[in-house]
């Protein structure tokens, strides 16, 4: 397993994925506002959703069918799934106040995982933190929440793991009081549930601002 970190001191404004195929790759970039996402055949960029803006996309990657799957903060829906073939647009998991979607993926399966945040505030006016992970079984909403995490630690990305014995198991990247942490997560057997199995890097062996990673095999 080779690990990839991508470190940034900047906020970016688009969001990326990529479908490999046989004809090469094709990449997919969602704009925060007015919501316009973009399709990439080597350098050429085509808006693929030209009569359906779907601003405030923080989150972006495929499901099995090559149906975009996007995590959103527009105030309505968590989750929205987008067919740039037929242009439909099915809202999957309903906004709960409060509450922040920042990434969305599919498992290995047929269950959509979203990371998701609440930030509420403490009598002394300082903001607090909630986390957890939630399974949307089947892809239908609202998500049931499969872990839930310490206070004040912001969830900034994950993949479940694609091949092996541990396939199925979930690494998250984690931000708290001590810097990033990648974590490993694996299904409990029961229901939904995730639980803790271990942690493979940490503020120490990992740049401090950390932004996101990916996995691949050696």
């Amino acid at each position: 397993m080779r690990l990839c970190y991508a470190s940034v001191a900047f906020a970016v404004i688009a969001v990326l994925c990529f479908c490999p195929s046989d004809a090469g790759a094709q990449f997919f970039a969602a704009e925060r506002y007015p919501g316009y996402m973009y399709s990439y055949d080597d350098t050429v960029g085509t808006v693929v959703n030209p009569d359906t803006l779907l601003p405030h996309i923080v989150g972006m990657s495929l499901d099995h069918e090559g149906r975009l799957l996007l995590a959103s903060l527009d105030g309505t829906t968590d989750v929205i799934r987008f067919d740039v073939d037929t242009q439909t647009v099915e809202l999957l998991d309903p906004y709960v106040s409060g509450s922040l979607a920042t990434d969305v993926c599919m498992d290995l399966g047929d269950d959509l995982c979203v990371l998701k945040e609440f930030g509420g505030s403490k009598g002394d006016g300082r903001r607090d933190y909630e986390a957890w992970i939630g399974v949307l079984p089947g892809g239908v909403g609202p998500a049931d929440t499969a872990y839930i995490f310490d206070s004040n630690v912001h969830l900034l990305d994950f993949q479940i793991w694609p091949f092996g014995e541990r396939a199925g198991n979930m690494l998250v990247l984690t931000r708290g009081d001590y810097g990033p942490h990648l974590i490993e997560l694996a299904p409990t057997g029961t229901g939904h549930d995730f639980e803790y199995v271990g942690t493979i890097a940490e503020g120490g062996t990992m740049p401090y601002f950390t932004a996101t990673w990916r996995m691949t095999s050696l």
